[in-house]
């Protein structure tokens, strides 16, 4: 699933994720790709209302469970954001680069 964020027809940020059925939950699932917002654009509203906009189809394609996040060195204010729209603690997940440099 992708959507995009544009103001005046420029594109200004983006989410994406998989859905698919859990192989645990055997449920349809979300599970968050990125999440991106130009810089100019952040702490202004936009990244809220496309949140919401993405559950709303996520939704309508019938995702029972949705998990979404925000790099941990570097929240942005997603962190106070998901929680804001009702996103709790789940799961944590580490990651490791391997076969590639560090991004």
């Amino acid at each position: 699933f992708l959507t995009t964020c544009r103001r005046n027809g420029e594109l200004i940020g983006y989410y994406t994720c998989l859905v698919h059925n859990s192989l645990h939950y055997d449920i349809p699932t979300a599970l968050m790709d990125m999440i991106y917002m130009k810089v100019e654009f952040r702490s202004r509203g936009y990244a809220i209302r496309m949140i919401k906009f993405v559950e709303k189809e996520l939704i309508k394609r019938g995702v029972q469970i949705w998990y979404s996040g925000y790099k941990t060195h570097k929240p942005l204010g997603l962190d106070r954001a998901l929680t804001a729209l009702g996103f709790k603690p789940a799961d944590t997940y580490l990651a490791k680069w391997i076969g590639m440099n560090e991004a």
